[in-house]
């Protein structure tokens, strides 16, 4: 089981996420338990979750659990929820997605990948928004470089027309940062690489998705 807490202002880049999620982990309607609060998740909505974790996934090898605006679960509900962390069932992931974490008990934080993505207005008009889209490339998160990667497009022109708009971005960044110009220079040299490569037709999502989480790992 693995259980991620997304965290985020903008419930579009939540959902946006989530909607990756699904199509990443192959999860079927099916498999699917939606629980949302009404105002608030209470005890219930967490007895309805351990019932629909009693059955194997219909069909498949895994289910999901989302608990949307998890911020707004009742504190009686966090602890039952607890317990289903701490004895975490087979075949499951269970993703909280919530604006804020600090109204989540501690120890239900603790035992969650935390996700915390930017906001989706970076991505709205990414061609504005350059040094926005390089202060999440030079950061160590994953969920917001996904989410850019689809915010470019998904075609490998689409793909080749945004980095031959952002790697002169990078050297005029390089040109103005003379302290840090070693690092522009080896990000530049990854960013054409990865050029390369999608010009001789390597899949273009999964090689800027490498190259954009490749930059943060050697930051």
């Amino acid at each position: 089981m693995q259980t991620i807490l997304l965290i985020g202002d903008d419930e579009k880049s939540r959902k946006d996420y989530l909607d990756s999620l699904i199509k990443k982990y192959d999860i079927s309607t099916y498999n699917i338990l939606n629980i949302s609060p009404h105002p608030s998740i209470g005890i219930e909505d967490v007895r309805t979750i351990k019932e629909f974790l009693i059955y194997k996934p219909f069909g498949a090898n895994s289910r999901m659990v989302i608990l949307t605006e998890a911020e707004k679960a009742t504190h009686e509900a966090q602890n039952a929820l607890l317990k289903i962390l701490e004895e975490p069932p087979d075949y499951t992931y269970i993703i909280l997605s919530a604006k804020h974490e600090d109204l989540l008990l501690p120890t239900i934080r603790s035992r969650a990948q935390i996700i915390k993505l930017a906001d989706q207005e970076v991505f709205a008009d990414k061609d504005k928004n350059y040094p926005d889209i390089l202060k999440i490339l030079l950061d160590t998160k994953i969920g917001p470089k996904l989410l850019l990667v689809q915010a470019i497009g998904k075609t490998k022109e689409e793909i080749l027309a945004f980095l031959d708009q952002f790697i002169p971005y990078l050297r005029g960044e390089m040109k103005s940062n003379p302290v840090n110009s070693s690092k522009y220079a080896q990000i530049i040299q990854k960013f054409l690489k990865a050029r390369q490569l999608i010009s001789l037709n390597t899949n273009p999502k999964l090689t800027l998705e490498v190259l954009f989480i490749g930059i943060g790992k050697s930051k």
